[in-house]
């Protein structure tokens, strides 16, 4: 050994009397020439480090380590001078393999607690603290757990549904603090998922099922490990960063939302967020994988500073793909110790988030596809603030006052009273094919259920609803707006808005038809009824003789000539009568 390490030693003694250049020459020249004993470089990591040789030293403890991974010190002083120059993540690499070793090493441990710090991940850092992972800090305030049914288990397992059997949940290595996923081999159940709503538990899903098939798709953006490493410590800098990640990740539902594709943002542990897109069945992984790319295609480059990265069941290893579980949100995550929550286009998370699982709407992923190629074709759609509405959609609100207010006034945001959602289910949702359009106005008002939504349109019935009815709902508002619209009976069909826009979608009146036979009720009911129809028709003959006249006066005639009929001035008495000639 002597012999072997004569160099070393010959190093140490120019060290010893001052004379630093020679020792750094010794070595320079020697430390790679050394036989690959362990302590022998452990030796020459040491004297490089107090003549301030950082490379060097890393490299021989590196070369300590390739002869004896095991050796503890080599661990902890690569460990610590690797965190000196930045490079975070390599150092707790090797501190978790000393603390592997070495379970109560505590200069480790307060190196890994200090790193984890300035990497944000407080929940580790606590880990391996105290050995424990409480879910909530303490604090002076009470905290209440929110009351968890089997309705809000069964959306979230709805929306999140995945792999039939199998589940991850996520836990933490208290010795190193290292993040690891227990896989269960069972279907996920409504006790998991409530455990995981209420933070005993966070759970992982396998978002694709036995056939490839999968329900939701999304991006995640987050800070690279090379980025976090170089400005480890730099608070503000990270913030930055963080408040541009949260700026793109609301541009990115912008746009979603102005071709008409539902997106969901969520705000996904320390400096994470994921933007969620959900289908209204399983498709394909490889179609969902197609409508990422081609949506990224509309989106503009964003910053160097952090990535973009596909949520997707599958990703490369080797020669081929690994199956990967997604952590699932409204957990809460270990590592930070903060809650994964949905936020609004403000970057602010809502109040209710299991209420907020109400409102997602899946949609189409062949709609889906279909949007964004339009947008690549035409490249005008994404100029709109907002999604417009169906041409005909926009004719009956021209026409019709009250369907034009209730339009406006869920748009808006505004809460619908039951009796305003049956006048828009039975004008609007009528002509709306796939229920689509009905999803699109009432999404933005308080109350909006996707589920509900769904059903109601479903089970609509084929008949519009009538003038009469919408007067007797919505008196109100139908007395301000001053319904009085001009529709075309003939047929004998009843007075609806509908008529505006498919008159074939208004029935005949049964009022018109009349059996031999009637009963006394029978015949005051529709004599009523077509007494109504005639008030309201008195009401518009009369507002359109007082325009008729006025444009008679103003051109100087007493008729006007239509293609079936001429239409006649009569002032020969006290009041002018309007006459009809057949031609």
């Amino acid at each position: 050994m002597e012999l072997q390490d004569h160099y070393v030693r010959l190093a140490r003694h120019y060290l010893q009397i001052g004379d630093e250049d020679k020792a750094r020459k010794t070595i320079l020249y020697w430390r790679l020439r050394s036989p690959m004993i362990d302590e022998i470089h452990f030796q020459w990591a040491e004297l490089c480090e107090e003549l301030d040789m950082i490379k060097p030293a890393m490299d021989s403890y590196g070369r300590v380590l390739k002869i004896n991974p095991r050796h503890k010190k080599a661990l902890f002083n690569l460990a610590r001078l690797l965190n000196e120059k930045g490079y975070h993540e390599r150092a707790t690499h090797f501190l978790k393999k000393l603390i592997k070793i070495v379970p109560e090493h505590q200069e480790a441990k307060n190196l890994l607690c200090e790193i984890y710090e300035k990497l944000g991940h407080a929940g580790l850092a606590r880990a391996v603290k105290e050995r424990t992972c409480q879910v909530f800090p303490e604090a002076h305030e009470r905290f209440f757990p929110i009351s968890i049914g089997d309705t809000q288990i069964n959306r979230f397992m709805e929306l999140f549904a995945g792999r039939e059997v199998g589940f991850c949940v996520e836990s933490i290595d208290f010795s190193t603090g290292s993040m690891k996923y227990k896989f269960c081999e069972l279907p996920v159940s409504p006790g998991c998922v409530k455990a995981h709503l209420l933070g005993d538990i966070t759970l992982a899903g396998y978002p694709m099922r036995s056939d490839n098939t999968v329900r939701f798709a999304g991006y995640c953006l987050r800070i690279p490990s090379r980025v976090r490493e170089q400005h480890a410590g730099q608070i503000t800098y990270l913030a930055m960063v963080d408040e541009k990640m949260k700026r793109y990740v609301i541009k990115i539902a912008r746009i979603a939302r102005r071709i008409g594709i539902p997106s969901y943002l969520e705000r996904y542990g320390h400096q994470r967020y994921r933007i969620w897109f959900f289908f209204d069945e399983f498709e394909h992984f490889l179609r969902a994988k197609r409508f990422l790319e081609e949506f990224l295609s509309l989106i503009p480059r964003y910053d160097t500073s952090f990535s973009v990265e596909p949520i997707l069941p599958t990703r490369p290893q080797g020669m081929g793909w690994k199956e990967t579980c997604v952590p699932l949100p409204l957990g809460l995550d270990r590592a930070s110790m903060s809650r994964s929550l949905f936020i609004d286009l403000e970057g602010k998370p809502y109040e209710n988030q299991l209420k907020h699982l109400e409102k997602i709407r899946p949609f189409s992923l062949k709609y889906g596809l279909k949007r964004i190629r339009e947008c690549e074709e035409g490249g005008k759609l994404l100029q709109h603030g907002t999604q417009s509405l169906p041409p005909l959609v926009e004719k009956l609100k021209s026409k019709c006052p009250v369907v034009d207010h209730l339009v406006s006034k869920a748009t808006a945001g505004h809460m619908l009273r039951s009796d305003e959602k049956v006048v828009l289910f039975y004008t609007v949702g009528l002509i709306d094919e796939d229920g689509r359009i009905m999803h699109q106005l009432l999404e933005p008002t308080p109350d909006y259920n996707y589920t509900k939504v769904k059903n109601q349109w479903s089970r609509l019935k084929k008949n519009p609803i009538s003038c009469i009815k919408i007067r007797n709902l919505l008196p109100e508002i139908t007395v301000s707006l001053g319904c009085n619209c001009v529709l075309d009976l003939r047929g004998g069909k009843y007075p609806s808005p509908l008529l505006h826009v498919n008159p074939h979608l208004v029935p005949e009146s049964s009022d018109f038809q009349l059996p031999e036979k009637l009963t006394l009720k029978e015949a005051a009911e529709r004599y009523a009824r077509l007494s109504q129809h005639v008030a309201e028709e008195r009401k518009v003959l009369h507002r359109l003789e007082g325009i008729l006249e006025k444009h008679f006066s103003r051109k100087g005639i007493k008729e006007y000539t239509l293609r079936d009929v001429r239409l006649k001035q009569d002032c020969s008495g006290e009041r002018i009568h309007w006459i009809l000639e057949n031609r």
